[in-house]
């Protein structure tokens, strides 16, 4: 058991927190036998927990491991915890080995009986090992055949990046999504070996100073949570990129690391709608549900501050859930929802004032026609500074064109240099120590022919030796 512990230990993981503590404490404390297995999958999928529900019967799809196949749709099961292999941590949990997803995925993708994919996501999260090719695979997969994500349960953390990687995401009014975070745990039982008489002797590689960073110490800490961040950061961006919005949108409204509640989570827009299992199969088999259109009823709104509308005008039942959704337009919401209306109006001005302030932010000497036209059709600020640097490059040789031409076109002046220049007598000895421009005017004054070099401009002369170094200046 102690090896399974370690294992589980070793790799960082994108999971709930709950569930993590309670599997590590299972693993921990219990022998693997079939009691233990059943009260271990009891504890975590209990007879009454919110699930999706399907209402008919559907069959194995042929060389798959878990995948039924309903009406065209094949329905990939994403249950309990996430690992990257199958094997007796599977076991344990009842999860969801990523090995076999991968594989039960791509079956369904090249199935010519398969029309759509549907993954029946409910799952805490998992290792973290894997999870974003895995998410990569299902998205590339949407340029083959539509792809939607059901969480009649929970999608969280790896399960939820799991998730944004389809083409729409419905969940049910009680599923919980979120819990965006990566997580490493470590269990220091020195003192406890020490107690029974334990000594553990590592030596690890002088070349290698980080292999074994030590939980106990600051630095140790530090370059764990260094880790962690990094992993986190990956995901996050990843997220982002799948549902269309930014970083710092992932990072303020969906959830800041904690779960949101069906309706919650779709005016958050980490979904797109509420749904039933059934109606969404209905919907992707192209087959009408009875009394309804087929589509969700709460669909992504504008702004999460529209959730406590949506929420009083949606009922807990899926029936009611299916209803067809109302037509919004800014000027139905303008009336309807006046303060609503202000407030986005608001938010986009404030949005607007920002893009602008940023493109300015970019803007450089004689590019203002650009600048303008940028801000005029509506680039993005990245996008500005891009074309802005681009036109600047572009200007450089043009530049030096001109001025060639023009040196060439001003008559030649004659400089008189003396044969043997001589140092002026009480110029100032050069401090090898002094600021740049001290040295450049001690130098300055002693040589005569580096005067007459630059006709006489300190200036374009300090400007050199600022741009190239003094002793190379002077050295040529």
């Amino acid at each position: 058991m102690t090896r399974v512990l370690d294992a589980a230990l070793s790799v960082p993981w994108a999971i709930h927190a709950p569930a993590l503590t309670s599997i590590l404490d299972i693993i921990a404390r219990h022998e693997v036998d079939p009691a233990a297995l059943a009260a271990w999958k009891q504890h975590m999928i209990p007879p009454d927990s919110p699930e999706s529900l399907a209402t008919r019967r559907a069959d194995r799809m042929v060389g798959s491991h878990a995948v039924m196949l309903r009406d065209g749709v094949a329905v990939v099961p994403v249950i309990g915890p996430i690992v990257r292999y199958a094997g007796m941590f599977t076991d344990i949990s009842g999860g969801t080995a990523l090995a076999r997803l991968a594989t039960d995925f791509q079956a369904a993708l090249d199935n010519p009986e398969v029309k759509s994919i549907l993954l029946e996501i409910d799952s805490p999260g998992g290792e973290a090992n894997g999870i974003a090719e895995f998410a990569a695979q299902v998205r590339a997969a949407a340029a083959r055949k539509p792809v939607t994500a059901y969480v009649g349960g929970m999608g969280a953390s790896a399960a939820y990046w799991i998730a944004a990687s389809a083409g729409e995401i419905v969940v049910s009014s009680t599923a919980m999504l979120g819990s965006i975070g990566t997580v490493a745990a470590m269990t220091d039982t020195r003192e406890r070996d020490a107690k029974a008489g334990v000594r553990q002797y590592e030596f690890v590689s002088s070349q290698s100073p980080l292999k074994r960073p030590d939980p106990a110490t600051d630095a140790g800490r530090a370059a764990m949570q260094s880790l962690v961040d990094r992993l986190s950061a990956e995901f996050v961006t990843a997220v982002a990129a799948y549902r269309g919005v930014s970083a710092e949108a992932v990072l303020a409204d969906f959830g800041q690391g904690g779960l949101l509640v069906g309706a919650d989570a779709v005016a958050a827009g980490m979904a797109d709608r509420l749904g039933s299992l059934e109606s969404t199969l209905a919907s992707l088999a192209g087959k009408p549900v009875a009394g309804s259109s087929g589509k969700g009823a709460l669909r992504r709104p504008v702004t999460a501050h529209q959730q406590g509308a949506i929420m009083s005008d949606t009922s807990t039942s899926e029936a009611r859930q299916d209803s067809p959704a109302p037509i919004v337009t800014a000027s139905t919401l303008s009336q309807t929802h006046p303060a609503v209306f202000a407030e986005i109006k608001a938010a986009g001005a404030a949005a607007e004032r920002s893009r602008i302030l940023a493109i300015q932010a970019q803007a450089l000497p004689g590019h203002d026609s650009l600048v303008a036209r940028c801000i005029e059709d509506g680039t993005e600020p990245g996008a500005a500074a891009q074309m802005i640097l681009a036109a600047e490059k572009a200007k450089g040789p043009r530049q030096l064109a001109a001025l060639a031409a023009e040196a060439q076109a001003q008559p030649k002046l004659e400089v008189a240099v003396a044969e043997d220049p001589k140092p002026v007598a009480d110029a100032p000895a050069v401090d090898p120590a002094a600021p740049l421009e001290d040295r450049a005017k001690a130098v300055w004054a002693k040589d005569s022919a580096l005067r007459a070099e630059f006709s006489g401009d300190f200036n374009r002369f300090l400007a050199l030796a600022k741009a190239e170094g003094l002793d190379r200046v002077v050295a040529r």
